[in-house]
């Protein structure tokens, strides 16, 4: 999520904290309305809050508490840092850093598995987990072709092009299949 994004949403939160926040104390009478003397529409506010009659109360409080909940995990949620990061680090020495982008792998990914026989189309998605490199593929293979046999190559494969490429373990390959349609029935639908 881009910076404009996040400040956004976080600003978001903080007034879902602050409006909720209010709100539960209000009704609670946790705040007095003598408190805003120098405020009248806060005062105001608060003793309209202490006089709601009878359930609304209720409602007020728990609507109040659900805002107040909401935005402190939204706040805590966008303030925190990424889980994932988007570099991984090959090396380091004197002369600098080595990296790869998490695009770099989904990229080595769609590489290393386009040619095998029988995948007709590859998608991936790679991210760095606290274990290691991580890969969501998806391919299209032929109907006659087996998915198992081709998942297993995948994996493999993909194993092998990450270890050559950056020296790193795969921690996980999930391998999503799809039936394609051959090319000439391709065409006829069109």
């Amino acid at each position: 999520m881009n910076l404009f994004n996040r400040l956004v949403m976080i600003l978001i939160a903080a007034i879902l904290v602050v409006v909720g926040g209010f709100l539960v104390a209000g009704t609670s009478e946790w705040l007095p309305p003598e408190m805003f003397a120098r405020a009248p529409l806060l005062a105001r506010l608060v003793r309209s809050l202490h006089d709601l009659p009878g359930m609304t109360t209720f409602y007020t409080a728990l609507g109040g508490m659900v805002g107040f909940a909401g935005g402190a995990v939204l706040l805590w949620l966008e303030l925190r840092s990424p889980r994932f990061s988007r570099q991984i680090l090959l090396g380091r020495d004197r002369l600098g850093i080595v990296t790869v982008s998490v695009n770099g792998l989904r990229r080595l990914a769609v590489h290393a598995l386009r040619d095998i026989e029988g995948v007709d189309q590859v998608t991936s998605q790679a991210r760095i987990g606290r274990n290691g490199i991580q890969f969501r593929c998806r391919i299209v293979v032929d109907p006659d072709a087996s998915s198992t046999e081709l998942a297993a190559e995948v994996r493999q494969r993909l194993i092998e092009a990450v270890k050559r490429h950056t020296g790193k373990q795969v921690a996980g390959i999930d391998v999503q299949t799809q039936i394609g349609v051959p090319e000439v029935v391709q065409k006829a639908l069109r």
